[in-house]
């Protein structure tokens, strides 16, 4: 049950939001070096005395390899990772400037993707990322008997992905300052609608607020176990790009999560809240 709840919050606590829309497509230079800085903190109650809370920041170094007609090569580096975590009343911090922190089974999951370049592809028209399939078959096995190593190396994963992506926004042509349009995705299991608003442009700086829910009904397999899942999510949050790249400074969102899981014949109300943002130079 522990080692499922772990994994299971990793899951969306993580989860990556592509902005889809056509207009100008995305311009950056060939060997142009992005920093990049994630913070996230979560507060998250399943009952039962299921408690958890995390403070992550990490740091990542985006490296543009090269362009073809469809896209960006670009190689994601993470450099930095600290993280707190409180669940149940258990304490675990990890930094990975330290090195005694590094020895530990939390520290070792991360040490696997630490200072290791990965490759990720761009669509310059929607902004879409996907792992280079070559980089995707060499990620390193987790092991899984120790479920905070798990829960770790599973965020890290996912927010390598996240990183990428939440660098770029396209604007769809036409619009000016006080416009809004939505974007929609559905599937057999989510469906989500965003709505945004262009607030100003004053230069070669552009800032959209944006609100949005998210709607999961489905299940599940984690670690042999099937989890039926039920979850709204609210989304609120801010944009400041670049209208000329479409190159991202700042992005922020916050969720309120609410909804059940059940699992092993428990059903678990879940309310959760999440507050992450990223600093790209």
């Amino acid at each position: 049950m522990k080692k499922s709840f772990l994994l299971l919050c990793a899951a969306f606590l993580v989860s990556p939001f592509v902005f889809s829309q056509n207009s100008n497509p995305i311009k950056i230079e060939k060997d142009r070096l992005i920093l990049a800085t994630a913070v996230s903190t979560s507060d998250m109650d399943m009952g039962m005395g299921m408690q958890m809370k995390t403070s992550n920041v990490a740091s990542n170094k985006l490296l543009i390899l090269g362009e073809d007609p469809a896209g960006y090569k670009i190689s994601n580096t993470l450099t930095k990772l600290k993280s707190d975590m409180d669940f149940m009343g258990q304490q675990t911090n990890y930094d990975s400037e330290k090195p005694a922190d590094n020895e530990s089974e939390t520290g070792k999951a991360v040490a696997a993707q630490l200072n290791k370049p990965d490759t990720f592809l761009l669509d310059k028209l929607t902004g879409k990322v996907t792992r280079n399939k070559k980089s995707e078959e060499n990620m390193p096995d987790v092991n899984q008997g120790n479920p905070l190593a798990g829960l770790m190396s599973s965020m890290n994963s996912s927010a390598d992905v996240q990183v990428v992506e939440n660098a770029f926004f396209i604007i769809p042509a036409g619009k000016k300052t006080g416009d809004s349009w939505s974007d929609s995705t559905s599937d057999k299991s989510m469906k989500s609608k965003r709505i945004f608003t262009l607030k100003s442009i004053e230069g070669n700086t552009a800032t959209i607020s944006y609100s949005g829910t998210i709607d999961v009904s489905g299940n599940q397999e984690i670690q042999g176990s099937e989890v039926a899942i039920t979850m709204n999510t609210k989304l609120t949050g801010e944009i400041i790009f670049n209208p000329t790249t479409n190159l991202v400074s700042k992005r922020t969102m916050n969720s309120d999560i609410t909804g059940t899981i059940e699992m092993m014949g428990q059903a678990m109300p879940v309310n959760a809240k999440v507050e992450s943002s990223f600093i790209y130079q």
